[in-house]
C-alpha cells in the first residue's frame, strides 16, 4: 500500500478543497493508495470519511510549519506529498529540503507572481491557458460536482454570477454593467467584499433587479441552475472556473471573461478580454437579450464526454504509478 497526502494550506472550504475532496474520495474507492489529508482543522468536516491530519494554517511560512509538515510526512510514511495552490506547493518545496518525499503539485489558477515548480516530479495544471506559465507540466481540467442532480435549466429565473465576493471575481464589474440591463442578476456567494458589493448596489439603485445570495449549498445551487437565464463571468483569472462546466451542465449559456477553461469550451464571440472592462460590459450587455435562445447542448455533450471526476482520477492515478516506480 502506497502512502500519498494531499497538502492544503487554507480554512475555507472553496474551489481546490472541493476539488481535492471529490479526486481523494474516487481515488480511495478506485485504487489500491492509502490517502492523508493534511489541513487545518476547520476543514476536517468536510473530510470526514478520509486519513485527515491537522496541518493548522496559522503557521504561514515558518520553520514551525516546516518541521510539523515533516513530522507528519515522517509519522505516516508519505510517500508522495501532493500540492494544491501556490502556498502549499512553497511548503513542499521548502520540506523537500529537510525529509526525503516526491512533490507533485496542483497549479488551480494563474497568480501575478507565479510559485514554480522545479524539483518536483510532476505538475498539473487545471487549464491550458497555464502552459504559458508551465509549459512541461499535464493538463488534467476540472469536473462537474458529481453529486448534482442535473437537468436543463428552464431558463425561466434570473441570471446568475457565483463565486466567493473577492476583489479577483470582479462582480463590481458586473453590478456596473447591470445598470444598462432591466433583468434580475442573482450573485451566488460570499466574502469579504460582500458589504462593499451591498453599497454599489445600493448607490446604483439597483437593488430591485440585483441580489446577493449567501450560504448556498450544492443542492441549493442545483436548484438554482435548474431555473437560471445564464451565468456570467467577470473575473480576472480563474483556474476553472468550474462553475461554467456546471452552468453548461445544466444547459445553461456561459458569457463573460476568457480566464481559465472558457476558451476551450465556448466559442471566442461569447468571451472578452479580461484585462478590458468596456469589452466585458459591451458583451454583457450584448449577450444578455440573446442568452434564452442560445442553444448550447453541444458543449453540455462534450463536458460529460471529458469533464468527469472519474476521468481525471485515472489520469491522476498514472502520474503517482509512475512517480511511484520511478522512486523505487
Amino acid at each position: 500500500m502506497n502512502n500519498i497526502a494531499h497538502l492544503i494550506c487554507s480554512k475555507n472550504f472553496s474551489g481546490i478543497e472541493q476539488h481535492v475532496q471529490e479526486l481523494t474520495s474516487t481515488l480511495t474507492n478506485n485504487s489500491d493508495y492509502r490517502l492523508y489529508i493534511f489541513a487545518d482543522k476547520n476543514l476536517e468536516t468536510h473530510f470526514q470519511n478520509h486519513r485527515f491530519q491537522v496541518f493548522p494554517n496559522k503557521f504561514r511560512l515558518n520553520l514551525f510549519a516546516l518541521f510539523k509538515l515533516r513530522k507528519l510526512i515522517k509519522v505516516h510514511k508519505i510517500q508522495i506529498l501532493h500540492c494544491h495552490g501556490s502556498k502549499s506547493i512553497l511548503l513542499g518545496r521548502w520540506v523537500s529540503w529537510i525529509t526525503k518525499v516526491e512533490l507533485i503539485a496542483t497549479v488551480h489558477a494563474n497568480k501575478k507572481r507565479p510559485v514554480p515548480t522545479n524539483g518536483f516530479r510532476k505538475t498539473i495544471i487545471v487549464n491550458e491557458l497555464l502552459k504559458k506559465t508551465y509549459p512541461a507540466a499535464e493538463v488534467i481540467g476540472n469536473w462537474v460536482n458529481p453529486r448534482l442532480e442535473i437537468i436543463n435549466s428552464s431558463r425561466d429565473g434570473s441570471f446568475i454570477a457565483v463565486g466567493r465576493l473577492e476583489k479577483i471575481k470582479r462582480f463590481d464589474l458586473l453590478i456596473h454593467a447591470w445598470k444598462g440591463i432591466n433583468e434580475k442578476l442573482e450573485i451566488i456567494g460570499d466574502g469579504l467584499e460582500k458589504n462593499t458589493l451591498l453599497t454599489i448596489i445600493e448607490n446604483n439603485d439597483l437593488a430591485k433587479r440585483i441580489t446577493i445570495r449567501s450560504e448556498v449549498n450544492s443542492q441549493e445551487l442545483a436548484n438554482i441552475y435548474k431555473r437560471a437565464k445564464g451565468l456570467i463571468v467577470t473575473s480576472s483569472r480563474e483556474g476553472g472556473p468550474r462553475v461554467a462546466l456546471e452552468a453548461a451542465a445544466f444547459n445553461l449559456p456561459v458569457f463573460g471573461t476568457n480566464v481559465g477553461i472558457m476558451s476551450e469550451l465556448f466559442p471566442q464571440e461569447v468571451l472578452a478580454d479580461p484585462s478590458n472592462e468596456d469589452e466585458v460590459i459591451s458583451l454583457i450587455r450584448s449577450f444578455v437579450p440573446l442568452a434564452k435562445n442560445l442553444d448550447v447542448s453541444a458543449i453540455k455533450e462534450r463536458i460529460f464526454e471529458s469533464y468527469t471526476v472519474e476521468s481525471s482520477a485515472k489520469k491522476v492515478s498514472k502520474i503517482y504509478d509512475s512517480v511511484l516506480s520511478n522512486s523505487l
